[in-house]
């Protein structure tokens, strides 16, 4: 006797033989009913935009790269449907790390803005190439300094670091701007450029540390919130503390040195470059000091004023500490802000006595809703299944809205279309 272990298709189930004739005949499986291929339990049905699928969802472990995750399973899967029969296509409609990828790359957009705006920010101040060179130089040493610890702490580059480098820019060059344009002032009296440095550092390392610990005491606590919280904002402190050590360290060795070495006495050549910054910027530094000067007088004539009726002042300052615990109370709170992720999470329950069918004319009913509203690319309907587990009752919608780029008005964002799917729901009842 010889028998086949399994079906390999249909063909193989349909000449099943139930039973042997009498007179020899073989009654086959096909002969008394119809045999095709199913599903392997009937407790959820998952539809993609309205047609038939399969739906596999896929959850990374925890503690790995979300990024690298994803990654990693589109190209298998791209792999993968090189082989997949006719007619049969796959989609993501749920996909977290494409906000994360946007905020990324938006994060790194600001900090490239943030870089060129305070470049040109000490530019305009100083009016020196050579005085500019030193703290746009000082720059990315504190956040590679920063981005090493981060990588030796085990955390990834992502929005909270990212952030915190982008908040560290201005320390950064704060701590070098100060160093040079005390520099400078002790080459206005007649000092050479090591003499002067080694002045200005005798009567600036002390302010330097001490506001480096101030800033230090603000966001090394942070890192020790309990819960939740900790976990979200650890990341950010720890950046940003790391880029303040790193950029008090240049201000009191990497900027004093540079600035030695690039500087040049009072009274000196310009040299080609700077002859050329002259020429082509003289109307706007000129202009520049003008205007600086006359709010310098402005504000001196401020402070005279303002001493002169310090009560007033102190009142108007009590005044605004109890408008401050006032709108503390008042403003909402929350605890991460609400953000346009690109997708919307839609449940439903039916009655509780009601079998899969029901629920699944429910989910073909807010297919046909959610096909109407433009701003959902595609989305994934599942009748019997719900985020607390599966009844046939539950159903879930993953709702993946278009690109940022193709939802630029305040009108087309995620709570938009929500709206604008339950206004086509109540037309159509």
């Amino acid at each position: 006797m010889r028998a086949e272990s399994r079906f390999r298709d249909v063909g193989d189930a349909e000449n099943l033989v139930i039973k042997r004739g009498e007179d020899g005949t073989l009654i086959k499986l096909s002969d008394v009913g119809r045999v095709e291929l199913g599903a392997e339990n009937y407790d959820v049905d998952t539809t993609q935009s309205g047609r038939p699928s399969t739906a596999l969802f896929i959850y990374q472990l925890p503690g790995a790269n979300a990024l690298d995750t994803g990654n990693r399973v589109k190209a298998k899967v791209e792999e993968l449907a090189k082989n997949f029969p006719p007619g049969l296509r796959y989609e993501i409609p749920y996909d977290s790390t494409l906000f994360v990828t946007t905020s990324l790359a938006d994060v790194t957009g600001n900090l490239r803005d943030a870089v060129v705006m305070a470049v040109l920010t000490i530019l305009l101040f100083l009016q020196d190439w050579r005085s500019t060179i030193v703290p746009a130089l000082a720059m990315p040493v504190a956040m590679v300094g920063a981005m090493a610890v981060v990588l030796g702490l085990g955390f990834s580059i992502n929005q909270l670091t990212m952030f915190g480098i982008i908040l560290a820019i201005g320390t950064v060059t704060d701590d070098a701007v100060v160093i040079v344009q005390a520099i400078k002032a002790k080459l206005g009296q007649g000092m050479k450029p090591l003499p002067a440095a080694l002045d200005a550092m005798n009567e600036l390392a002390s302010p330097t540390l001490t506001a480096a610990l101030v800033q230090l005491a603000v966001f090394i606590p942070v890192c020790f919130f309990p819960g939740t919280t900790g976990i979200v904002y650890r990341q950010f402190a720890i950046t940003l503390a790391a880029a303040i050590v790193f950029s008090t360290f240049n201000a009191l060795t990497f900027s004093p040195t540079l600035s030695a070495l690039f500087l040049r006495p009072e009274g000196a050549l310009p040299d080609a470059l700077q002859r050329g910054l002259n020429r082509y910027l003289g109307w706007l530094f000129s202009g520049f000091n003008r205007i600086f000067n006359a709010l310098v007088a402005w504000y001196g004539r401020t402070i005279e004023w303002l001493v002169a009726v310090r009560y007033l002042v102190l009142a108007v300052f009590v005044t605004g500490l109890i408008a401050t615990l006032l709108m503390l109370r008042i403003v909402p709170t929350g605890f991460i802000p609400d953000e346009d992720q690109g997708l919307l999470i839609l449940l439903g329950e039916c009655p509780p006595t009601v079998a899969l069918p029901y629920t699944q004319q429910q989910v073909a009913q807010v297919s046909r809703i959610l096909k109407d509203v433009p701003e959902i690319e595609s989305f994934l309907g599942a009748a019997g299944y719900g985020l607390e587990g599966n009844a046939y009752n539950k159903n879930l919608f993953f709702a993946r809205l278009k690109s940022w780029e193709d939802r630029p008005r305040p009108d087309h964002n995620r709570c938009s279309a929500f709206c604008k799917s339950s206004m086509v729901a109540s037309r159509r009842r």
